[in-house]
């Protein structure tokens, strides 16, 4: 089976997280779970069929490695957390409009279906897990009905232009722009069209033009050999510290790297920079704010918990 994304991942088990509740369901025609409960938030039951159906989902995604006493104790905690949220939500009738319910949904399919090539083996993989559309409408209804939550329970936090300035003056060392080089190089197999190439350049030819027609990077052969900017620790190490020894304009000799045999063409050394508050006030602020709405939303749901009526039997 292909692995999915990253991305995908983070929304397909949050949002799979948030299915094992009893009672939050707006299906009401799924079939009752009389397995047995696991524990109780309040008027919800988590039941050992929803944690093991979770674990199931998990191993999807993972493999079975994850199936173990550790993991499932893990998630079950997560699920009393989320079922705290899902009624949270109920109460401040925070809900998903279905219209935005349904084009989420369709772009979760299409994306499914992408990550596992087609539809064909996306439906055996789905049916092998016994999972079906109406469960992902489910489950997506829930995770974007907790990130309602968090969008409204946070909305009111801020960040003064004093924090961002607090915050650079004293982590200065985070926003400096470290050395880094533009360059053209021409890569070849062996070391002898390296030294006839690099005779030539020496004589007068054009190095672009000779990187186009004999270099062997894909990647920079179609401009001349023009290299994205780059600072230490991108290439390979010979190349590196050959590129960063020489001056603008200065040709290189023969270098050699795993890759093959480089010469190289310095344009521009753009020294170490610190970067100015108006520079990264931006990123300062982004950051700042996801800290605070992080931390506001663990008071709400410590807040939730030490209220909460919550049971673990194991």
């Amino acid at each position: 089976m292909k692995r999915l994304s990253i991305a995908l991942i983070v929304i397909i088990v949050a949002a799979l997280l948030l299915s094992s509740f009893n009672g939050c369901s707006r299906q009401s025609s799924a079939p009752q779970d009389t397995s047995t409960q696991l524990a109780s938030v309040n008027n919800t039951s988590i039941t050992e069929n929803a944690l093991n159906t979770r674990v199931s989902i998990f191993k999807l995604f993972y493999g079975p490695s994850i199936d173990t006493p550790e993991t499932k104790s893990k998630i079950l905690d997560q699920l009393i957390e989320e079922a705290l949220l899902i009624q949270e939500a109920a109460r401040q009738k925070v809900a998903v409009a279905p219209e935005d319910l349904t084009k989420e949904l369709a772009l979760f399919m299409d994306q499914l279906t992408t990550q596992f090539t087609d539809v064909e083996t996306m439906d055996k993989e789905l049916k092998t897990a016994k999972l079906t559309e109406a469960d992902f409408k489910t489950f997506l209804d829930r995770y974007l009905t907790i990130q309602g939550l968090y969008q409204k329970a946070t909305e009111k936090v801020v960040v003064m232009a004093a924090d961002l300035s607090k915050y650079y003056d004293e982590n200065k060392a985070e926003f400096v722009e470290e050395e880094s080089v533009r360059a053209r190089h021409i890569l070849v197999k062996t070391k002898e069209e390296a030294q006839k190439l690099l005779a030539q350049i020496k004589g007068g030819k054009d190095f672009a033009a000779l990187a186009k027609e004999f270099s062997q990077d894909p990647g920079s052969k179609d401009d001349g050999g023009e290299l994205p900017r780059f600072g230490r620790g991108e290439m390979y190490e010979e190349f590196e510290v050959a590129t960063f020894a020489l001056s603008p304009g200065q040709l290189s000799g023969v270098v050699s790297t795993p890759a093959g045999f480089h010469i190289i063409l310095l344009e521009e050394k753009v020294p170490e920079k610190q970067l100015s508050l108006d520079e990264v006030k931006d990123q300062i602020k982004e950051m700042l704010l996801e800290e605070r709405r992080g931390e506001a939303f663990d008071k709400i749901i410590a807040d939730l918990q030490s209220k909460a009526k919550i049971n673990k039997t194991q």
